[in-house]
């Protein structure tokens, strides 16, 4: 029997014509940008500590876990307390969707399926561009004659639309999410984030993975499969993560030398901090200082 199949063609409600710019900026604790005006949106999403933002003629607070967006031609700027550094990811772009203005200006607290998507920008980012995405000054995305990564600004494109979709069926109160994708993460949630916070309160604890399972009376086996399943790495892999991200922010702080944060963050030497560090981030943390420098330097010629 022969049948006839018809093909259906799918509509796209949100189109991304092109990205204007995309950074993950680690702000020295005095940071100030003197602000700017443009034609395309701008998305910025504090990912670590809190930062202030002007939005037109209104000053903002921003946590981490929230996120801002800009419409087309509202000044804005970003500043820092003078106390604690922050971490943000600002991506930029074009696009004629009307719906974006109902998600404009408001703080939009971003939940896990937006936070792995931003995660996908920053990672996919390096595999398309050759820029260093902690400087200011850069005016155009540099594109590698060659992706690293197969699909990797088909990724970036989609990844942006797909958290535009998600944010304006959120505030529209047009929310629908699958059996499966509630079946697995729902009923250890909970769980998962508890240990999340756990560890990244204890960076300046020694802590092995017995200790983190007899706090919370779980088994190793059911610990690492869960955590695994929905961080995407092990207990003591996400414990390093949280204690070198400490060391960025201690390196930032300028109040420390090597040594001192070593010891603080409970390496073995400073040579052994220095190593892991550099495994980490592809830098050594007194290289890391010096770009730190670099971008406080690049901000005043903004001003």
């Amino acid at each position: 029997m022969d049948v006839k199949y018809i093909p259906v063609q799918l509509e796209n409600s949100i189109l991304i014509d092109d990205i204007v710019s995309l950074h993950y900026f680690e702000y020295p604790v005095d940071f100030h940008y003197s602000g700017e005006i443009h034609d395309f949106w701008e998305l910025v999403y504090c990912d670590k500590a809190s930062m202030s933002i002007t939005a037109g003629i209104q000053d903002k607070i921003l946590r981490a876990g929230q996120a801002y967006i800009h419409h087309p031609g509202q000044f804005h700027t970003v500043r820092m307390d003078g106390v604690h550094a922050a971490n943000s990811v600002i991506f930029s772009f074009h696009s004629s969707c009307p719906e974006l203005y109902g998600i404009s200006d408001m703080i939009l607290d971003i939940d896990s399926t937006c936070k792995n998507l931003i995660a996908t920008l920053v990672k996919e980012a390096p595999n398309c561009f050759t820029n260093q995405m902690g400087l200011l000054i850069d005016s155009q995305l540099l594109k590698r004659p060659t992706p690293l990564a197969f699909g990797s600004e088909q990724l970036i494109k989609s990844s942006i639309e797909t958290i535009l979709i998600h944010l304006i069926r959120r505030h529209s109160n047009m929310k629908s999410e699958s059996y499966e994708s509630r079946s697995y993460t729902g009923r250890y949630e909970h769980v998962v984030n508890a240990v999340v916070a756990y560890l990244e309160e204890r960076v300046y604890h020694k802590l092995n993975f017995k200790q983190v399972c007899a706090h919370f009376f779980i088994g190793e086996t059911t610990l690492k499969a869960i955590f695994a399943k929905n961080v995407g790495c092990g207990v003591m892999d996400y414990f390093l993560k949280c204690r070198l991200n400490e060391a960025k922010k201690l390196i930032r702080d300028g109040k420390k030398n090597m040594s001192q944060i070593a010891d603080l963050l409970n390496f073995s030497t400073v040579h052994h901090f220095s190593k892991t560090f550099k495994n980490k981030f592809g830098i050594t943390p007194t290289e890391y200082a010096k770009s730190v420098l670099m971008m406080m330097d690049t901000s005043k010629v903004t001003e």
